[in-house]
């Protein structure tokens, strides 16, 4: 009986009424997410033409017109955007626009719950029109937090102070939860795939290497030692396994996540290009706080409130079936959450699969979801080069702006800009062909010298006419040595495996 009443007087407490408040921290995060819509769509826009335009690999209004002939008014459903209505290249970057002005006004306070409603729509859109080049966790990551995020905004057409920055305490309860599902699962999915390298814990001899878009630091990283690469591995493991659990401790235990989850997203930053992933994990982060917890000068400068926050009222009245509203939806997103985790785990049943099936018609919207980064550890780096010919027998190389390519070619940073198509070029190479289409349709794009996809390229070896002859070799690529590094001043060092697709010739694209 005892641990009941524990347990209810912890739910009444914790829950359902809270003694600390959160106007800054919610004003905090609600600026952070506004920024980091503004960049993903930024960098969407940069690319936009050359990845889904009209000229682009994979032209947005052939995928619709694919899809309608697929599934008819199904298709309205299950692949979602307002580019439905217009997939012009005007209508592309018209979305860019509007996603890039909002989200300056969401950083002002305009409007928030309204601005950031139409924002989460935009993205939508642009992400369903994006196929497989926007189809990362990190873009479904953003859907589900803007979403999450309504609960903690305003409803008014006027910025609201800090001081009086309305939330809904479900919305912090959910990001939370959110934050939890994110990290739990990203060490779950690594011991679940059973894959050596975890369980050893030499995963990160192979990491910094192996990773999509290594920056010049990864280098360094890779020749550290074996024995401080293995204690960082474990470390990882208590912080993604381990201490996800104390974001539901008390509030002072809460500064332990908090504090090694931003840890380990900076290192995470340091060492690698992952977009907008690591700011907006580091985001969510601000959740686990309230605002007693901030430092002084923050507190001071923005202001502070000591008003008890409740589950329902929270800094501004509003009418009861709002408050009530906005619980049952908050209960509701928790619940479809509850089942996704359920089905993720390794210890999922046969009603968790059953309870599953109730959230695929959602599917579409991309807002509730299971997360988990590198679950197989990629242990050697297949690389894709892409050569062009006029004579066939003479071969110049494309050079893309952030993949490897030449081996003195230094790893740079480019995070949170995400170049999608360097991304892309990295899963190809793990795979073949016949798995990665577009790929064809890019080497297309270079033979017809299309202005879109070669402003994705940093050189193009044949400016004034196109080549008559283009094929893709694939290279296994390793760091050098730190002596091969002195010596030749190479970063990579580079062995041809073969070819990785036919040689396209001009007469098969005039067929």
């Amino acid at each position: 009986m005892s641990l009941r009443f524990a347990l209810l007087n912890w739910v009444k407490s914790t829950l359902l009424h809270s003694k600390h408040h959160y106007p800054i921290t919610t004003w905090l995060f609600i600026r952070g997410l506004a920024l980091i819509y503004l960049l993903a769509i930024s960098s969407m826009w940069l690319q936009i033409d050359g990845l889904i335009g009209s000229d682009g690999i994979l032209p947005a209004h052939l995928f619709f017109d694919r899809v309608w002939q697929a599934l008819d008014l199904e298709g309205l459903w299950f692949y979602p955007s307002l580019l439905w209505i217009s997939c012009h290249d005007s209508s592309l970057h018209l979305l860019c626009l509007m996603g890039t002005v909002l989200a300056l006004l969401a950083f002002i306070g305009f409007a928030e719950g309204y601005i950031f409603a139409v924002l989460w729509a935009i993205y939508l859109s642009l992400t369903i029109a994006g196929q497989t080049f926007w189809g990362f966790q990190w873009d479904n990551l953003l859907l589900e937090t803007g979403i999450v995020a309504l609960f903690i905004c305003h409803w008014h057409a006027k910025p609201s102070k800090v001081v009086n920055h309305p939330y809904h305490l479900g919305g912090i309860w959910l990001l939370r939860c959110l934050l939890f599902k994110l990290m739990f699962l990203s060490g779950v999915v690594k011991l679940a795939s059973q894959d050596e390298v975890w369980w050893n814990l030499t995963a990160l001899e192979y990491h910094f290497f192996t990773q999509p878009l290594p920056p010049f630091t990864a280098w360094y990283m890779h020749h550290a030692p074996t024995f401080l690469l293995k204690v960082s591995t474990f470390i990882m493991f208590i912080i993604e396994l381990v201490l996800p659990f104390l974001i539901f401790a008390p509030r002072k235990w809460r500064l332990i996540p908090f504090g090694s989850f931003v840890l380990l997203m900076l290192l995470i930053t340091v060492t690698g290009n992952y977009g907008f992933f690591n700011y907006l994990t580091a985001l969510l982060c601000i959740s686990l706080l309230d605002d007693s917890m901030l430092p002084r000068k923050i507190r001071q400068t923005l202001g502070t409130l000591d008003a008890k926050a409740s589950f329902y009222t929270v800094c501004e009245p509003k009418p009861k079936i709002w408050n009530h509203t906005l619980t049952a939806f908050a209960c509701l997103l928790f619940l479809f959450n509850l089942i996704v985790f359920a089905n993720a785990s390794p210890w999922r049943n046969p009603l968790a699969s059953g309870f599953q099936d109730i959230l695929r018609p959602l599917s579409g919207f991309r807002s509730i979801n299971n997360y988990g980064l590198f679950a197989n550890m990629t242990e050697k780096r297949p690389e894709i080069i892409i050569e062009g010919s006029h004579d066939g027998n003479t071969w110049k190389a494309y050079e893309f702006y952030w993949k490897p390519g030449k081996p003195d070619k230094l790893p740079a940073f480019i995070a949170p800009y995400h170049p999608r198509l360097d991304w892309q070029m990295w899963f190809a190479a793990l795979g073949n062909l016949d798995h990665n289409p577009w790929l064809t349709n890019l080497m297309i794009r270079m033979l017809q010298n299309k202005e879109q996809a070669e402003r994705l390229l940093k050189y193009n070896p044949f400016p004034e006419a196109p080549p008559q002859f283009i094929r893709a070799q694939l290279y296994h690529y390793e760091f050098t040595s730190p002596e091969e590094k002195i010596e030749q001043g190479d970063w990579w060092k580079r062995k041809h495996l073969g070819a990785y697709s036919p040689t396209i010739t001009q007469q098969f694209i005039k067929r």
